[in-house]
């Protein structure tokens, strides 16, 4: 081929080449720069209501028509309406036309068929457009004309507050068409408001086609400020992150949560913006020009943890608690992050050492894992430990009973102890997982104990079942055969061989029945009521419930003491009535400075001593059982 024909073609298809490039590059910067806007229509039933006799849905049409003639064509639009299909529901909510560069005839073809129908799910809808705009994502701006409130229970102001926090620069401008009731133009301004949009309203259709000529360059003009995006490494993907933005004085002045780019409308100025992703944050200082928005990157220098922990090896993830620990200078540890019940904890942390401690129930465990920037640390941690689930029986072949439980190691520390490793209270079955060894389970069922000596196997599950070998009890006393029970103070003691009280076991006060659980033998029972006491013999059996009535014959004596039949505070003293071998009165009980004077004493005769005044009076009583007995003494 001829050098200069060759030459000459090779020059043509760079520039073909270059054409095409560059014309690429163009498309690329427009549709970059292109803005998303949707245009949400309220078509509930109320829109077929008339203004000088044209039909408000109408109205909206031709202004709509004549807003798409001068439509920017660089900014792509979609349509959204509510209420067009059914009547009294809330979730009637349709993207009419999706988000596209104007087509305005098939736009208004759309909108002929829109009939108005039913509720004003305004909130909801607006919501919705902005997810179809991906406002937690990038710019979204959504333009509502209502002519009513919020007819489906939702608040547009919580609801205006919410995606202005969510989102990288979300804005609603709302117009309030035909709108009167200052209640229903409040909500509607709150809701323009709390997103940074404009509101305006309109009465008629002279009044929404300036409205919306407004709306249209208020969404069209481009807000200046910062946007901002928090990466691990430079190059890598932009992360969910929360930031804080503050001016030169370090009061913070604006936030945002759990977004991947963060848009803040800003002055002139220099400020400081911080953002925080897991366990990993970085800040920045920025300066903002008049008139332009600064687009920056904020890098982390971080990495992922991605953390799971098994009882052996190849076993199933666990639920467990995590901390990801940082060692000082000092060989102290500082907690950078931690979570509770996870099976796959995933958390981002600054690049570098750490030290993560994992625990379920009583098994703990230490590693130390390394971080890289930009990189996943997947880590999974053996524990060695196996489950073991502990219940308890009075007897063989019994029923499962609520326990208090108590597990140890075997093996004593320096100061001759065993060191508690876990405990629960009143558990019919207690799960646990611990270190492969054996431990000491101590189960405890009201007074019955017992302990043994169990093995936990790495990987394993075992049901540990302890036999209390023991019985219930229920225990009452009453003054007299078929009487009330009574609140009575009760002691259990141990039998002795002699048929004597031993070892006290168990008591309690002023209980009308006392439930207990004793191992399996036998007891002494002994049941006080005022001056009234009375023991019995208890025998326990396994897995029986023994119960056991015990007739104090007693009394209950309600005393008076007067003078010229009017009460008056007096000593009281109560002796037997008959003397005893040394030929003196048994003292049984007595009060002081009392009017009444009330005593539960065993069934038999008294000499009730009643002093007051420097008088003294005496009164033999004769107390039944099973009987309330009053007296007034006299006092001369």
């Amino acid at each position: 081929m001829n050098y200069p024909l060759r030459q000459n073609i090779l020059i043509c298809l760079s520039l073909i080449i270059s054409i095409i490039l560059i014309g690429n590059a163009n498309a690329a910067e427009s549709k970059s720069a292109a803005k998303d806007v949707i245009l949400v229509l309220d078509a509930s039933g109320s829109m077929w209501g008339k203004i000088k006799g044209k039909a408000k849905i109408t109205i909206a049409r031709d202004v709509i028509k004549k807003m798409l003639k001068t439509w920017n064509k660089d900014t792509r639009l979609g349509l959204l309406a509510y209420g067009h299909r059914r009547k009294g529901d809330c979730k009637d909510i349709q993207q009419i036309v999706p988000v596209s560069l104007v087509n305005a005839k098939n736009i208004m073809l759309k909108l002929k068929k829109i009939s108005p129908k039913g509720k004003t799910p305004l909130s909801a809808a607006v919501k919705q457009a902005a997810e179809i705009l991906k406002y937690t994502e990038d710019r979204a701006t959504v333009i509502l004309i209502s002519d009513g409130k919020e007819t489906c229970n939702v608040d547009p102001c919580k609801l205006g507050t919410e995606l202005e926090k969510k989102g990288v620069d979300f804005t609603a401008h709302v117009i309030g068409f035909d709108v009167n009731k200052k209640k229903d133009i409040a909500q509607l301004k709150c809701l323009a408001n709390n997103t940074g949009g404009k509101f305006f309203t309109a009465k008629n259709a002279a009044g929404l086609a300036t409205a919306i000529n407004k709306v249209v360059k208020a969404a069209e003009k481009e807000k200046t400020g910062l946007m901002i995006s928090a990466l691990k490494t430079k190059g890598g993907t932009p992360l969910s992150a929360d930031w804080n933005l503050y001016d030169p004085s370090k009061k913070r002045i604006a936030y945002k949560y759990n977004t991947k780019k963060a848009f803040f409308e800003l002055a002139p100025g220099k400020y400081r913006i911080q953002a925080k992703v897991g366990s990993a944050s970085g800040d920045k200082e920025i300066t903002i020009e008049k008139d332009k928005t600064t687009n920056e990157l904020l890098i982390l220098g971080a990495g992922q943890l991605d953390l799971k922990t098994v009882m052996i090896k190849g076993g199933s993830n666990l639920s467990a608690n995590w901390q990801i620990l940082k060692k000082n200078v000092d060989n102290s540890f500082k907690k950078i992050a931690y979570t509770y019940n996870s099976k796959n904890y995933k958390v981002t942390v600054p690049a570098g050492k750490y030290t993560v401690n994992v625990k379920i129930s009583s098994s703990e465990k230490s590693e130390v894992v390394q971080v890289k920037a930009g990189e996943t640390t997947n880590h999974t941690i053996i524990l060695g430990s196996g489950r073991i689930v502990l219940s308890a029986i009075l007897n063989t072949g019994g029923a499962v009973v609520s326990t208090n439980w108590q597990i140890f190691e075997t093996l004593k520390n320096d100061l001759g102890k065993v060191k508690k490793v876990a405990y629960t209270y009143n558990s019919k079955a207690f799960a646990i997982i611990l270190a492969a060894g054996k431990y000491q389970v101590e189960a405890k069922s009201g007074n019955a104990i017992k302990s043994e000596i169990i093995e936990v196997i790495a990987g394993k599950s075992i049901d540990h079942t302890v036999n209390l070998a023991a019985g219930r009890v229920a225990l009452t006393a009453v003054m007299a055969p078929g009487g009330s029970k009574l609140s009575t103070n009760w002691n259990v003691f141990e039998l002795n061989p002699d048929g004597k009280p031993g070892k006290k076991v168990t008591y309690t006060y002023n209980s009308k029945i006392f439930n207990m659980t004793l191992p399996a033998g036998k007891y002494i029972a002994q049941a006080i009521s005022g001056k009234a006491s009375k023991s019995l013999e208890l025998v326990i059996s396994e897995g029986k419930v023994t119960t056991l009535e015990v007739d104090l014959q007693a009394g209950n004596v309600n005393l008076n003491a007067k003078m010229a039949g009017a009460l008056v505070n007096a000593n009281w003293n109560i002796t037997n009535a008959v003397k005893n071998d040394l030929g003196k009165y048994k003292k049984i009980t007595y009060s002081y400075n009392r009017k009444s004077f009330n005593v539960m004493l065993p069934a038999g005769k008294y000499i009730v001593t009643v002093t007051a005044q420097k008088k003294t009076a005496n009164l033999e009583i004769d107390v039944p059982a099973g009987k309330t007995t009053n007296f007034n003494i006299e006092i001369k």
